[in-house]
């Protein structure tokens, strides 16, 4: 049994390898039914060899495999964190769900992303303006650095109807007990779910991945972690769906039946290529010198090579009435060079950067290397083993600022955030086949406080939070797809609650409730639900004499009706419309998933309820959401 299982997994492995998603995703579907019961049979059979009963003779495992991340090792923390192995939302695999649903996308995977709740940037100083695909890229914040005892490895397939399918494999070693290096592939394919030819139909297609290593000398003092990330991420634009009003024979529910769409040669992609250096040598507990590398590259584009065919879609034509090549770049360098240290309960460090920008728009003049100066602070201290506070401060010479400070206690979180940041380069000047633009912006400043208590009542757990928000000159894309300054000023008030109850036994109910509130001048000029809620009630318990831990039940998701943002795909952004309200809308998930020793599995019924609330639901205007399908996924961790 166990050989077949082996050989079985390196046919699919194999066919990963060589893009062979359908012939890999076939093989499951027809297979899954047999798979399955020899598997859990290979576990619950006396007679069988017990895989884990190794780990009497190799004690190797998720507990002697830890990780940390860069920001731990700058700010003085060594704390390795364990793997996560439950299975626990295991289900939710797009980044959609994996937000807790605080994005709204095009309803497919690996499509063009925008949060639903302000969000001000991590960077104060200029960017690029194309942000719409940013989080399918692991940027160095979020490569894992790994301590293994033995070879870790994990191999993670989701296969959707429809074509959909993600594949994650991961890799890490150590070479010696003081030097660690390693490898993630992430890859996303998802065929269209509106006005699709057929199988290998595409949407998306999308390849990551990121190589690390990690040293440190024996005494401690020298520390080096580095990395490379790569991500090549394509998106056949679709437009929308043509209003049946514009075109009566277009259908907003019929899929790839007769669902109409604008576009039928046009291409979105961004190319993203990130090298990074961090190490730090130790002189004194007391005084540390550390030192930054960071140099990234972002190349977007947007091309459409028979504009005859999609004509209707477009408003101008101000280079060419054949063809549409858009195409911009941004290089950036920096430089962080500072000094840290520990003393008794406090943390501090103090640090100046350089950073050195060129970005290149494919029909204005190069507007030359920029450079950015700047100063930070961060400061971390320990109350007590369950109490600290945290500041951070980061100044940049043109006067945009950064200020950050938090409290952390058992019971209550409070946060405090001041962020001024440049316009991009996007709003600043843009030219291209259908848009020409330029502005002279002032920064957008930003305040923020957070408040949440965690209360436990019983079997009742409470966490009460609210965030208040105050924006002053915002930018924005208007009703005609141009970026906008707002004059006045928006406020957010969002108060919540998240809970958590345990009943019948076995019996939970996990649930996240925000209301918002817009006020201000401008609060037209912000859209956000004035409800967000999700839930999941579920059936959770060890079974087969503990062997197995299960979870069974409905993963939910509501948010009252509002004028969603619409998308352009021509510069990737979302802009405001008034003319399409998104109807409120009950996604519900019907899920089972469950670990059987170092395997998780899940097998979920997307979309539940359709036809029985409504035909569908919508995720962006003329944009539908995911229908009513199958899918199923699998994790296996190996240690050897």
């Amino acid at each position: 049994m166990a050989i077949f299982l082996m050989r079985r997994c390196k046919k699919l492995y194999r066919l990963m390898c060589e893009r062979d998603y359908y012939v890999c995703r076939n093989i499951l579907l027809k297979k899954a039914l047999v798979l399955i019961p020899l598997l859990l049979g290979s576990y619950f059979t006396k007679a069988q060899i017990d895989i884990d009963s190794l780990s009497r003779e190799s004690p190797y495992g998720p507990f002697t495999t830890s990780f940390f991340t860069e920001k731990q090792i700058k700010y003085g923390d060594t704390t390795g964190h364990f793997l996560d192995t439950l299975p626990d939302n295991f289900q939710r695999f797009d980044q959609v769900s994996l937000s807790n649903f605080r994005f709204q996308n095009l309803g497919n995977l690996g499509t063009a992303l925008w949060p639903i709740f302000y969000e001000p940037p991590k960077i104060i100083g200029k960017t690029s303006g194309f942000s719409s695909y940013d989080h399918y890229f692991k940027s160095p914040d979020e490569i894992r650095y790994f301590n293994t005892k033995s070879p870790y490895s994990s191999v993670t397939s989701v296969f959707g109807g429809e074509g959909r399918a993600v594949v994650d494999v991961r890799f890490s070693r150590n070479i010696n007990p003081l030097w660690n290096v390693g490898f993630d592939v992430t890859t996303i394919n998802a065929d269209k779910q509106v006005n699709s030819s057929g199988d290998g139909d595409r949407n998306t297609i999308s390849w990551a991945y990121d190589f690390y290593t990690s040293f440190k000398t024996p005494d401690d003092r020298y520390q080096v972690l580095a990395n490379f990330s790569r991500l090549r991420h394509r998106v056949i634009e679709s437009g929308g769906i043509i209003p049946p009003e514009i075109d009566p024979t277009s259908n907003l529910f019929g899929y790839n039946d007769d669902a109409k769409i604008w576009l039928l040669n046009a291409e979105s992609s961004e190319l993203m290529i990130n090298y990074h250096v961090y190490h730090h040598f130790q002189l004194t507990k007391l005084f540390q010198v550390y030192h930054i590398s960071n140099h990234t590259k972002e190349l977007n584009k947007f091309e459409n090579e028979n504009l005859s065919a999609d004509a209707a879609f477009f408003d101008d034509f101000l280079i060419s009435t054949a063809e549409t090549f858009n195409r911009s770049e941004l290089k950036t360098f920096e430089n962080e060079l500072g000094v840290k240290g520990n003393y008794e309960n406090l943390f501090y460090g103090f640090y100046v950067k350089r950073r050195t920008l060129n970005f290149q728009p494919k029909y204005l003049p190069n507007p030359g290397t920029e450079h950015e100066n700047y100063a930070g602070a961060f400061l971390n201290y320990r109350m007590s083993d369950s109490a600290k506070v945290n500041f951070e401060g980061e100044y940049l010479t043109d006067g945009n600022y950064k200020i950050a400070a938090t409290f952390h206690s058992k019971w209550l979180k409070l946060g405090f955030d001041n962020t001024q940041y440049a316009p991009s380069f996007l709003v600043d000047s843009y030219f291209g086949n259908h848009y020409e633009w330029y502005n002279n912006f002032s920064s957008v400043n930003s305040e923020t406080l957070t408040g949440e208590l965690n209360v436990k009542l019983g079997k009742l757990r409470l966490k009460p939070k609210a965030s208040f928000t105050t924006i002053n000159d915002y930018i924005y894309f208007n009703t005609d797809k141009r970026p906008s300054q707002a004059i006045g000023k928006i406020t957010i008030f969002s108060p919540g609650v998240d809970f958590n109850i345990r009943f019948f036994r076995n019996l939970n109910f996990d649930s996240q409730f925000t209301y918002t509130r817009l006020g201000g001048s401008d609060a037209d000029k912000m859209r956000i639900p004035e409800i967000h809620a999700s839930g999941k009630l579920y059936y959770e318990n060890l079974l087969f004499n503990e062997v197995m831990w299960a979870q069974v039940g409905f993963d939910m998701h509501w948010r009252s009706a509002y004028f969603a943002m619409n998308y352009d795909p021509i510069t990737q952004q979302f802009f405001l419309q008034n003319d399409f309200e998104i109807p409120s809308y009950l996604l519900a998930d019907l899920f089972v998933s469950f670990k059987v020793k170092r395997i998780r599995w899940f097998f979920k019924m997307t979309n539940v309820l359709q036809n029985l609330e409504a035909e569908g639901y919508f995720t962006t205007p003329y944009y539908t959401g995911q229908r009513r399908i199958f899918d199923f996924g699998v994790n296996w961790m190996f240690f050897d």
